[in-house]
């Protein structure tokens, strides 16, 4: 016999399962390998194409110097030797309106020889600078009759290498 407000008829469970939600620990190793092994790849590609990027940012700061050295040898008969951004050429004093630094402060440009007949001049990587680690293209030079060249650390040329990419 059923009692009032009892129901005679059994209630019904869902079978028990051993299903969980969320991941294993092996599941997340796993995913933290492959991030680790994607990462080793990708960190040294990046670091090697920033250093190529501020290569060229000198490379094109001593070709833009070459141009601002011939408006400055049309207006003075000389090439300058100073280079100061913080005031204007002067003939008296063969200072040149141009930057001293180039890539982010990566490089320092300097003239190292100028004269009346011509100029060399060359950007260097700031030691302790972003651009240290650049150990194939450390000084970088550039003559008035277009001559590029290019020092590693070791002191050895690498012309070629440097100006060419």
């Amino acid at each position: 016999m059923s009692r009032p407000g009892i129901d005679a008829t059994p209630a019904r469970r869902a079978p028990a399962t051993c299903e969980r939600a969320g991941f294993t620990l092996m599941d997340l190793l796993a995913a933290l390998a492959i991030v680790t092994l994607l990462a080793c790849v990708a960190v040294p590609s990046y670091r090697a194409q920033v250093i190529r990027a501020r290569r060229s940012d000198a490379r094109a700061a001593l070709l833009s110097l070459a141009a601002a050295e011939e408006n400055f040898h049309a207006s003075c008969n000389a090439y300058a030797g100073i280079l100061d951004d913080s005031r204007d050429s002067s003939c008296g004093d063969s200072s040149l309106r141009f930057p001293s630094s180039a890539g982010e402060g990566a490089y320092a440009i300097e003239v190292t020889s100028s004269g009346a007949t011509g100029w060399t001049a060359t950007a260097t990587a700031v030691v302790g600078g972003p651009q240290e680690a650049d150990a194939r293209c450390r000084v970088l030079r550039l003559t008035d009759a277009g001559h590029r060249s290019a020092v590693r650390v070791d002191g050895a040329a690498s012309d070629t290498e440097c100006w060419s990419r």
